[in-house]
């Protein structure tokens, strides 16, 4: 900040004038306003991360954390390897760069999808590993085998409730295009993060699984 003082202009005991010049703030003076500026940021991040502990704690109360190994032994997410030893070879393979809404690994890099029978997998090069974005039950035989339940085409919807009861609570209905009503399960993919996995039932039986990430 400019602090401007008067000085009197005198020659020979003559007053001259008042004239007005600007005093530059002193080493210590910008030591304070240093000290002030670390404060507020330092207050900031404080706030910022009390801000994500009640959205994490909001978030968590409201929503279960899903937890799976695919056929209990493919981790969620791991490596394109362990994927391939699985799995075997992909049908179909496709590399583009994804929306936040719709990749596992947000929009970071290029992602590679490998595409199986029911199932569609994504690959983050720079992290060397693969993550399950989607799964149709009805068109494989995977299962993904969770602490509290075994997810499979034969997963019936009201045995959800004993798995995942806050998740339950908070099922809602959709209409697909053929008019069928389907429930939707949101399961938290993470505990300190937002992304879902959309756990999708129609006429009580398990169909699908998506993952999604609000932009």
């Amino acid at each position: 900040m400019k602090k401007i003082v008067p000085i009197l202009g005198v020659l020979g005991g003559v007053v001259l004038g008042v004239y007005y010049c600007e005093v530059k703030p002193t080493a210590k003076v910008h030591r304070y306003e240093q000290l002030d500026s670390e404060a507020k940021i330092a207050n900031e991040k404080q706030r910022l991360a009390e801000q994500g502990k009640k959205n994490e704690e909001e978030y968590t109360a409201k929503y279960d954390v899903l937890n799976f190994r695919i056929d209990g032994k493919l981790d969620e997410p791991d490596s394109k390897i362990k994927m391939i030893a699985l799995l075997g070879k992909p049908t179909r393979t496709v590399t583009y760069t994804p929306d936040c809404d719709v990749s596992f690994f947000k929009h970071d890099s290029t992602i590679t999808s490998y595409y199986y029978r029911g199932a569609e997998f994504e690959e983050n090069d720079k992290m060397d590993s693969v993550a399950l974005e989607r799964i149709v039950f009805g068109s494989t035989n995977m299962r993904l085998v969770c602490p509290q339940i075994i997810l499979s085409k034969n997963t019936q919807l009201d045995e959800m409730a004993a798995a995942f009861p806050k998740s339950f609570g908070s099922k809602y209905p959709i209409h697909d295009t053929n008019s069928k009503t389907r429930i939707v399960i949101p399961l938290l993919a993470c505990k300190n993060c937002d992304a879902k996995f959309f756990i999708i039932f129609e006429d009580g039986r398990l169909v699908e699984m998506e993952y999604h990430l609000d932009c």
